[in-house]
């Protein structure tokens, strides 16, 4: 689609390496400058840092291209006020204007005809929902153009220009904007419709952020923190409504900290040393089931010398300092997620099934049972597949940490972005100090789930907000809609969103650097087409300078009750990397069934160089991850195939018995996998899968270790592991089959 041509309350031209020179003053109420503000033009990789007098400059060139313009430029001016279109035409020029929705689908026709010179008032098209974001695509003369109306108060909307693209400029005063900031400072944020001119800014103290009522702050001077946690321990359930966050400002803390269901723990230093803890930071409940919650930037001494993390899915363990072991089980276990720790003592997996280490710092290990990846890790255990579960990848390829708050010395919150790393070995913070950029809590909207919606939250991204997800459940009407580069949306303590009426909950443009976190994605009663989409479909753009990232997304369909979705999360974007996941099509819990939580795929991803770390995604009724994308690299896949399949007929390919659990299609020439399992546990018919795994016969395919098993009485059994090659697991007779490589021939 071009975007191009027509113009947002004035006129657009095509111009080429545009001068940019602004400047101005960034100063306090009192006139005082602030020394070290950073100003940002949006949408152009432009920012200052200010000299002692406050001044700033910005200047250089950026590349407006638009396409699609002859000599004659047709311009009009568009607007958008008392629920109608204004058009303003220079001459006379044949035009079409209509709505669409954000998945693409047209909602309402405009305007079709002939618009005279002078104005046209259009009224608002009628039974179009005015709570919906929607995409306004016109064509007038020999130019086309694309605006996003964004809900506004009272039923109408605000017009902005079709969306930022990383290093270009659209000169629409709708949409491009300065920003002045500095740590102990909210920020300010003005509109620009020039390339050069003077922009000064007041800046005001910072005040703290209204986090709502589901987050607790803690300081070391607090003597109530035990019996506020033990409180909320107490009243958690598998498919509870409550989320919590627990923040520990820097301090040292003795308390035991239990992160059950829905409960995630957060240190708020820039090291995990600077939040201290004696006692425990631990997972105790769930056994199997031990899912949705997890821990964050602690440096924990425990009481007798061993934390205990028993856990399954959905359970991330990031920037943890254990002085002590670690035990990954309490009763059973099935699956979990490090990053970026350090465990002075040895782990011990105890009855863990599976697991996946990143860039963790070892001091030992012990036992080990199904598959177990240690990626980029300092001092793993030696490798022994596939005469055990222990596979070892010397390096990570590309990895950045994920996003976390901070509270500073000057009593400042801030969220920390770690940078991007290549082929790295070990943590981020043991021994250094963390690379990356930290942003000031006042760039960020905090969304409150009693208030905010799509509408507001929509409404404050469009004005350059990053977005802080509270906990709480977000029901949305309308897709959250992510477009410009490097916006970061950060949730804390399993903040949930549930679509409605059938939409996509969380949807970005194909936007370089933009970071979704800590999400809990909870399906409608009505089918959506995915519940995350990454970038547009048909994504081309090479993101490989500022890659796109998703960490610890969870979906879940179905369990908290009847439920469905087509997909769960779809990658567009190219060089995306996903950084722990669980997509999970519920095998238990209200509405869990064949007809009752119906959904098809856990992951599709069609953009090329994406690279999934921790990759899990569990019983969905087709393939349930399919890669359309080429030079694609997974390291650590875990799944299980539907439990509840009724009969042979309903889980075919074709004429094939049974659904390839990862199915990487025919058009792909290059992809790599490491370490995947894939298991089944048939509990309606003895239901055949020929192959966990399909994928092209090209010599670019590379496969590197993988596990299937049988699970206990299971009815049925999967024949081969990849393309009619391995052996077959069954219960009974051969469980479980470690199979080495396959290069695809």
């Amino acid at each position: 689609m071009r975007k191009a041509g027509l113009a947002v309350f004035c006129l657009v031209f095509a111009v080429f390496g545009q001068n940019i020179n602004i400047s101005g003053k960034v100063s306090t109420s009192s006139a005082q400058g602030i020394t070290g503000a950073v100003v940002k033009l949006f949408g152009v990789s432009l920012a200052c840092t200010t000299k002692s007098d406050g001044t700033y400059l910005l200047s250089g060139q950026t590349d407006i291209s638009m396409p699609g313009y002859s000599s004659k430029v047709d311009a009009i001016s568009i607007s958008c006020r008392n629920n109608s279109f204004v058009f303003n035409a220079p001459s006379s020029l044949p035009a079409a204007v209509r709505l669409y929705d954000l998945r693409g689908r047209m909602v309402a026709q405009v305007f079709c005809g002939i618009l005279r010179p002078g104005s046209t008032k259009v009224p608002f098209p009628k039974n179009v929902s005015a709570r919906a974001m929607l995409i306004l695509r016109v064509s007038a003369g020999t130019s086309d153009a694309e605006y996003t109306l964004v809900p506004a108060a009272g039923g109408s909307y605000r017009l902005h220009a079709g969306g930022l693209t990383e290093g270009k400029l659209s000169k629409t005063a709708a949409v491009d904007w300065l920003q002045a900031s500095k740590t102990g400072y909210a920020s300010s944020i003005q509109t620009i419709d020039a390339y050069t001119g003077v922009v000064n800014f007041t800046l005001g103290t910072l005040v703290n952020p209204d986090f709502g009522s589901n987050v607790y702050v803690f300081d070391p001077s607090m003597a109530s923190i035990q019996t506020i946690m033990d409180g909320l321990n107490s009243s958690t359930a598998q498919f509870s409504t409550q989320r919590t966050a627990y923040l520990f400002k820097p301090g040292n803390y003795s308390v035991t900290v239990t992160c059950n269901y829905y409960i995630q723990a957060y240190g708020m230093g820039m090291s995990p040393e600077d939040v201290q803890i004696t006692g425990a930071v631990q997972s105790l409940t769930g056994g199997l089931s031990a899912f949705w919650r997890g821990a964050e930037g602690f440096s924990v001494t425990p009481t007798g010398g061993t934390d205990t993390w028993g856990v399954s899915q959905a359970d991330p363990f990031r920037r943890m300092h254990i002085k002590g072991q670690l035990a990954l089980s309490n009763g059973g276990s099935s699956g979990g997620f490090m990053a970026d720790c350090k465990i002075d003592g040895a782990i011990n997996p105890g009855s863990q099934q599976q697991f996946y280490f990143r860039n963790n710092t070892l001091g030992g290990w012990s036992g080990g049972n199904w598959n177990m990846l240690f990626q980029g890790c300092d001092n793993p255990p030696a490798e022994n597949f596939p005469g055990g579960p222990i596979t070892v990848a010397a390096k990570t390829p590309l990895v950045r940490e994920k996003p976390y708050l901070v509270f500073d010395a000057s009593g400042n919150y801030s969220v920390f972005v770690p940078a991007l790393r290549t082929n790295s070995q070990g943590t981020t913070w043991l021994d250094q100090t963390p690379s990356g950029e930290s942003l000031p809590i006042d760039q960020f909207y905090v969304a409150l789930s009693a208030i905010d919606n799509a509408t507001t939250i929509n409404a404050a991204l469009a004005q350059g907000k990053n977005l802080l997800l509270t906990p709480g459940i977000y029901s949305v009407d309308a897709p959250i809609f992510v477009q410009r580069p490097g916006t970061v949306v950060l949730g804390l303590g399993m903040a949930t969103l549930k679509p409605n009426n059938g939409v996509i909950a969380l949807q970005t443009t194909d936007a370089g650097g933009i970071i979704i976190a800590n999400i809990l994605f909870d399906a409608g009663t009505v089918s959506s087409p995915a519940l995350l989409q990454l970038g547009d479909s048909g994504s081309v753009r090479d993101n490989s300078a500022s890659p796109p990232l998703l960490f610890d997304i969870f979906a879940r369909i179905g369990g908290a009750g009847a439920a469905q979705a087509n997909t769960a999360v779809i990658i567009n974007s190219n060089n995306t990397i996903l950084d722990h996941c669980w997509l999970w099509r519920a095998d238990h819990g209200a509405g869990a069934g064949w007809t009752t939580n119906p959904a098809q795929h856990g992951l599709i991803v069609n953009g090329n160089n994406v690279i999934t770390y921790g990759q899990q995604v569990e019983h969905f009724q087709d393939h349930l991850t399919v890669w359309n994308g080429n030079n694609g690299q997974t390291y650590f896949y875990q799944s299980e195939l539907p439990y509840d399949v009724p009969t042979q007929a309903a889980f075919m390919t074709g004429t094939e018995d049974g659904i390839a659990a990862y199915y990487v299609t025919s058009g792909v020439t290059n992809f790599t996998g490491w370490s995947l399992g894939i298991y089944s546990y048939f509990n309606k018919a003895p239901i055949i899968e020929t192959n966990a795994m399909e994928v092209p016969r090209v010599s670019g395919i590379k496969i590197h270790h993988v596990v299937t098993y049988s699970l206990g009485n299971d009815q049925g059994q999967i024949t081969h592991v990849v393309n009619d090659t391995g052996a077959t697991a069954k219960w009974g007779a051969t469980p479980m089959i470690r199979f080495g490589d396959y290069v695809g021939h």
